[in-house]
């Protein structure tokens, strides 16, 4: 392989996870001495032209547009997303963000439920079987349960925008008019959960209380919207990160390895549905406690305390709410936590343990062999990239 490489990065600007999958890439590009140097972006449109004349020795490209030609550019190629048939390719696992979705809005105590997408988008499908199967699961049948989904048409260019998007806005509107409330929203990202809050508001009805909603890849977007968007969290720098390992290999002239799907990393709560803190202050308040202090081995008795009510009347409420006890949500906080720490550090599976609140490492193996039937170290084998 070269001592010095050249890389180029194609991924739209105005695509919101950018930033984070191109720190992914830098970071490994900065602990490689052989990546000499690394290009983020081209000129739009005329990327193929562009790539054939600046010959980098690889490409990790992001196909939220049409690419056409870029196949046939010789340099060993890995795309983030689908599988379009380059020399290597990395995703997220769409499904499971469908589930984390539906498992959000069915802990809201919500009972029915919307899905929002995007026409012709490949992970839209995915996304919409993962969401409506874990509802099912639930006893939530898409007949019975749901409103008929929302597809709408992206724009794929800025030419005359808001003249192609007027219409898709009237079409959200209308279908917002439809829907029967309450009802839990999942949109297939953040851009669309925007617009729907925008249209939710203009058609007077409160977020979440009779329309709650959740998007997918937490972006700043999310973050900033009136009222803030809850959204399922995205593992976007590790598929950066992920990218650049393969691409790594592929430049040597290796097959890259077969990488799993990444898993989503839990939901974003924020005001748009976050129910609980509407309906009950007090057991959203024990929520938040939970989760600023299940690292540090808190017990139920110390969530009583600071709600200053019996442990038996705190039960009793979390029972009545939640449907499931204190003890299983703190179990549940430490458990997601764990995940996040073997899937994105290489602490040992003791510190992790101590890290996220377990009183000790077997007592996280148990959890982990009762709620995703593996152990922790199968869970950072299938899930980590930092090897």
């Amino acid at each position: 392989m070269k001592k010095n490489v050249h890389v180029a990065v194609i991924i739209v600007q105005w695509y919101g996870p950018a930033y984070d999958m191109q720190c992914g890439i830098l970071r490994y590009a900065n602990t490689n001495p052989r990546w000499g140097s690394v290009h983020i972006g081209a000129p739009m449109p005329a990327v193929i032209p562009w790539l054939k004349e600046h010959k980098p020795d690889g490409i990790i490209f992001h196909p939220a547009r049409d690419l056409s030609g870029i196949e046939k550019i010789t340099a060993p190629k890995v795309s983030i997303g689908p599988d379009v048939g380059t020399e290597g390719w990395i995703g997220v696992d769409d499904h499971a963000i469908g589930a984390a979705a539906a498992e959000h809005l069915l802990d809201q105590g919500l009972q029915r439920f919307a899905f929002a997408g995007k026409l012709n988008s490949w992970n839209m499908p995915a996304r919409s079987a993962g969401f409506h199967e874990r509802l099912a699961k639930a006893g939530f049948s898409e007949e019975s349960s749901c409103a008929p989904d929302l597809m709408v048409k992206g724009t794929e260019t800025r030419d005359k925008w808001l003249d192609k998007w007027n219409p898709v806005r009237a079409k959200i509107a209308q279908w917002v008019r439809s829907l029967e409330t309450p009802v839990g929203v999942f949109a297939a990202y953040d851009a669309l959960a925007w617009e729907l809050a925008f249209a939710v508001r203009q058609a007077g009805r409160r977020i979440p209380e009779e329309i709650a909603i959740v998007g997918s890849n937490d972006t700043i977007l999310a973050e900033q919207s009136r009222p803030s968007l809850s959204s399922v969290i995205v593992p976007w720098e590790s598929l950066g990160y992920g990218a650049a390992e393969l691409l790594d290999l592929a430049m040597e002239g290796k097959r890259p390895r077969s990488v799993p799907l990444l898993c989503p990393l839990g939901v974003a709560v924020r005001q748009s549905s976050d129910i609980i803190g509407m309906r009950n202050p007090q057991i959203a308040k024990a929520m938040g406690f939970i989760r600023q202090y299940a690292d540090r081995s808190i017990t139920v008795n110390d969530v009583a305390e600071e709600m200053s009510v019996s442990r038996r009347r705190l039960e009793r409420q979390f029972h009545r709410v939640l449907d499931r006890s204190p003890s299983k949500e703190i179990q549940r906080v430490r458990l997601e936590t764990a995940r996040s720490f073997l899937a994105r550090t290489q602490l040992t599976i003791f510190e992790v343990a101590r890290r996220s609140g377990f009183p000790s490492d077997k007592q996280m193996y148990a959890g982990f062999q009762k709620e995703m039937q593996m152990t922790p170290k199968e869970y950072r084998n299938k899930f980590c990239l930092q090897k």
